[in-house]
């Protein structure tokens, strides 16, 4: 979850070549959404390959969370 501003650095495991979703071809992709959203990335290792998705929510404040 992140403020509405803020950035988040998304890290994918166990591949030997990443591809997220704007075409970054690293295990590394910082993200600052202005609104909640999914990022996908394809990992490949010894010919196989996997997607993993994650969704990163965008609130105005972390002040609306607590009570």
């Amino acid at each position: 979850m992140l403020v509405a501003g803020e950035s988040a650095t998304l890290t994918a495991k166990g591949g030997e070549k990443y591809l997220w979703d704007n075409e970054n071809k690293t295990k590394r992709k910082t993200v600052s959404p202005s609104s909640s959203e999914t990022y996908s990335v394809v990992l490949s290792k010894t010919g196989c390959e996997s997607t993993a998705e994650v969704k990163v929510i965008v609130v105005r404040s972390y002040i609306q969370y607590v009570q």
